[in-house]
């Protein structure tokens, strides 16, 4: 578990945030497409980070766990973009994201930050 001012608990909060910006401006798969306030992925990352470079650390972190719960699993996690809900299904992911120390030292290596 991570303490309190860790960089773990930081990165888990910053998703969080991040899909609440979603919940409340919309999600856009891409910037070309959003229209009125939607946000990407990133671009809800880069507005609720409060630290350079964590918008990298946590999107990498999003897709990693997502691939190594694929591989556990034997099936997808999220759906396909173009099926129903795959918006939500992507914001809720992102809301339960949780990064562990133990998650940044296997991913990134000892000198990560």
């Amino acid at each position: 578990m991570a303490s309190i001012d860790s960089p773990a608990r930081r990165l888990t909060e910053l998703a969080r945030n991040a899909a609440e910006l979603l919940r409340l401006n919309g999600f856009a798969w891409g910037p070309a497409v959003a229209t009125g306030t939607q946000l990407t992925l990133t671009g809800a990352l880069v507005r609720a980070a409060e630290v350079a470079g964590d918008t990298y650390v946590v999107e990498r972190e999003f897709f990693r766990h997502k691939e190594l719960e694929e591989v556990e699993r034997g099936a997808p996690v999220l759906p396909d973009a173009f099926a129903a809900g795959a918006a939500d299904a992507y914001v809720d992911y992102l809301a339960r994201l949780a990064i562990t120390d133990s998650d940044l030292l296997d991913h990134f290596g000892a000198a990560w930050e």
